[in-house]
């Protein structure tokens, strides 16, 4: 028998609430929770509508969406490995994902990276398990790689690894009865459950009652066994060793925003409060009596109404104009806040002018503080997954058959041995960067710098080498027709046109004879000059909806900062001195 494991959770527990706590106030954002207007005791206040806007589940929405758009690429690298001894790893990686994502859409879990990428966004931590095992019964690889919620998930790091990680959840009756054969009783309609993993057992506790304790077989290749999680942060946030910097490690999205969203919760609370007094305004009531005066029964509201007063009397409005323009002033404020620490308008669509190449690229960085931490934190997780997969592949110690269905193929153990780097890189699309790169590519002076490097550092091709082969092979059918004629003999036997392609030959071994017997073919007329390509966006200044401003202007509308615009305070001497376009 092994440990206690549970104890040493409940012990260390308490050390996750402040991170707990931070995840459950981002999962309140994210999904909206509805606002109610409090004061200052924080007693909920009568008689006020309470509005929530939607801007933190917006940004939290289109973030996962553009997260779950990046492309992904695994690459296998080594200097002890010819170059086709690389691709049965990547191979066998890929099969492995299918696999383990079938396995889940069997279980109504969905697939895994658009899992992580929600937990990149939202909870800033990133927690799966591989278990990878044979079926007893046919003998097959069960590729058990689960995705495990972060927020669910204690652990005890060591120098070497984890001491020991647990997952805990809790669970309908039904799921414990069909995963653990554990009944917890008819009066109960779920229960906790501690999946817990050292490195030599695993326990498994239900409630009070622990059901599982068992040895797991992964060891690493020196024998020693490990716990089979992984358990990689975010990137972001702070890297300071103060005791109480757990919750500011591993930063979700709202990370400079969650202080925010409550107060544009609030602002947009008391301006609906001001448009609504608008039909039934709080009114002041003037009289000799004053105070003691009481016209409760006689509220002059409703259409048609006549209520008689005093002369020298009667109601008059409470004044609330400053109160709603101060409320507007400082709503402004908080919006142009918000976009600075969340997404610019630019991927919302919502900009009525157009932008220039520096402009885009300018407001694409702020959108880069988000997203490259969290794909190089998927891209470091990953990374130690797959090899924990491979490990316990080789400890299987049998080729099994694996990938998509009717494509699968049988995976040697023997072609997964050896000396090699594992790396996951992600590549995020961007239609109106990917415009302003050809622009800024357009504009640079042939033989300023290489093509090589203009496709690799401007324009941010994957693989310019691979891209620069592509052009050498079309200029190499310009140059000779042959190469031309031989490629699409190739293409049409492909399509089992055989007729077209024994003319296609024809003509190519014509052009081979006039060349054997020294007749010249007739040149192809060349162009007088080069036609100069118009660029699809503006290198500096773009004209349109958005003549007459500078390039600053126009970023500061598109990034939000717009709050004296919005009031008539428009700051008319940042164009002093400037050019504006003819």
């Amino acid at each position: 028998m092994s440990e206690d494991l549970k104890a040493l959770v409940e012990k260390k527990e308490p050390e996750f609430q402040g991170l707990f706590g931070r995840m459950d106030a981002s999962k309140g954002l994210y999904l909206l929770d509805s606002y109610e207007m409090k004061d200052f005791d924080g007693n909920p206040i009568p008689k006020v509508v309470s509005t929530t806007v939607n801007d933190p589940g917006v940004f939290a929405y289109r973030s996962i969406a553009i997260l779950s758009s990046s492309d992904p690429q695994k690459i296998v690298e080594s200097d002890l490995l010819k170059k086709t001894d690389e691709s049965p790893v990547e191979d066998f990686l890929t099969a492995l994902d299918i696999e383990a994502d079938d396995l889940l859409s069997t279980r109504i879990k969905g697939l895994s990276f658009p899992f992580y990428c929600e937990q990149a966004c939202i909870r800033g931590w990133l927690v799966g398990m591989n278990l990878l095992r044979l079926d007893k019964k046919s003998g097959n690889l069960i590729p058990d790689r689960r995705p495990l919620d972060s927020r669910c998930v204690t652990y005890e790091p060591g120098i070497d690894g984890l001491h020991w990680g647990c997952y805990k959840t809790n669970r309908s009756r039904k799921k414990i009865m069909d995963e653990y054969g554990h009944d917890i009783g008819e009066g109960e309609q779920s229960a906790e459950v501690l999946d817990i993993y050292s490195r030599t057992n695993n326990q498994v506790w239900i409630g009070e009652t622990k059901i599982k304790d068992k040895p797991h077989p992964y060891k690493k290749p020196n024998g020693e066994g490990y716990v089979p999680m992984v358990i990689q942060p975010i990137p972001t946030g702070s890297m300071l060793q103060d005791g109480d910097m757990l919750p500011h490690q591993g930063e979700d999205i709202f990370a400079l925003d969650r202080g925010l969203y409550p107060k544009m919760n609030e602002m947009a609370s008391v301006l609906e409060n001001l448009t609504m007094s608008s039909f039934f305004a709080a009114m002041q009531y003037e009289s000799e009596a004053g105070e003691e005066s009481d016209q409760s029964e006689a509220l002059p509201f409703g259409l048609g109404v006549v209520v008689s007063v005093e002369k020298g009397g009667g109601y008059k409005l409470i004044p609330v104009a400053d109160i709603r323009n101060a409320t507007r002033l400082l709503y402004s404020m908080l919006e142009n806040r918000l976009q600075r620490g969340s997404l610019p308008n630019l991927d919302y669509g919502n900009l009525s002018f157009p932008l220039s190449a520096v402009a885009i690229s300018k407001l694409t960085e702020s959108k880069d503080m988000i997203f490259v931490p969290r794909l190089q934190g998927m891209a470091m997780f990953y990374q130690q997954m797959d090899r924990m997969a491979i490990d316990q592949y080789i400890q299987i110690n049998k080729g099994l058959r694996l990938g998509e269905a009717g494509h699968r193929k049988v995976f040697p153990v023997a072609s997964l041995k050896g000396e090699y780097t594992i790396k996951r890189q992600y590549f995020q699309k961007s239609p109106e960067q990917d415009l302003a790169n050809i622009s800024t590519a357009n504009q640079i002076r042939p033989g300023l710098i290489s093509d090589y490097t203009t496709r690799r550092d401007i324009l941010k091709m994957r693989n310019p080498d691979k891209e620069e082969d592509l052009i050498r092979a079309e200029q190499a059918e310009k140059l000779n027709p042959v190469i031309t004629l031989r490629r699409q003999v190739h293409s049409l036997i492909d399509r089992e046109e055989f007729l077209e392609a024994e003319l296609t030959l024809q003509a190519a071994e014509d052009l081979l004879r006039q060349r054997a017997t020294g007749q010249v073919l007739a040149e192809q007329p060349k162009p007088e000059g080069e036609v100069p390509v118009k660029s699809a966006i503006p290198l500096l200044e773009g004209g349109g909806a958005s003549r007459g401003k500078t390039e600053e202007e126009k970023m500061g509308e598109a990034s939000g900062e717009e709050e004296e615009e919005t009031l008539g305070r428009r700051a008319e001497t940042a164009r002093v001195g400037r050019p504006t376009e003819e």
